[in-house]
């Protein structure tokens, strides 16, 4: 069962890397240097107590000749401002595209947290993903928004991620 499990899970991951080209990548930063611009896919993240789940892009565009992009899953900590890469993903072509050249899903004991500097590349994508939390996988309207329109929260029969 539990060998199940995990072959899902990888199999899920892989089929989301696969499609990272058809998420909705909204550009957030470009480091100073004009190297890397840093994407996040404003529709794939997951909130679950203080913790963010949300798919990063990064599109290489200088110094790199072989790996245009890479994609990440990550969990970001909008209490703590750090984030962590749960999967990892190198692709031929940018945004997510062309074919995998590298592929891997970090193991539980190699999970490492990285804090984010002040006005840094990361610091930035931190405080998008905490501002930004989706209310559910059906709708656009975030909850800083819900709140701002007055909107009483809807109860329903489903549990949130």
């Amino acid at each position: 069962m539990k060998k199940t499990f995990i072959f899902l899970i990888i199999t899920a991951f892989n089929i989301g890397s696969l499609l990272a080209n058809e998420f909705n990548w909204s550009k957030i930063v470009e480091n100073k240097s004009g190297t890397n611009e840093f994407f996040l896919d404003t529709k794939s993240t997951r909130s679950i107590d203080g913790y963010n789940y949300q798919w990063l892009l990064i599109n290489y565009l200088k110094d790199f000749e072989e790996v245009k992009s890479g994609v990440a899953y990550t969990t970001m900590d909008c209490k703590k401002n750090r984030m962590q890469e749960i999967l990892w993903s190198e692709f031929s072509e940018y945004n997510g595209g062309g074919s995998i050249l590298y592929h891997e899903l970090i193991p539980q004991k190699d999970l490492e947290w990285q804090t984010a500097e002040p006005k840094t590349v990361m610091s930035i994508l931190i405080k998008t993903s905490c501002d930004n939390i989706s209310v559910s996988t059906n709708t656009d309207t975030t909850k800083k928004e819900k709140n701002k329109k007055g909107h009483k929260k809807e109860k329903s029969k489903y549990k949130e991620f």
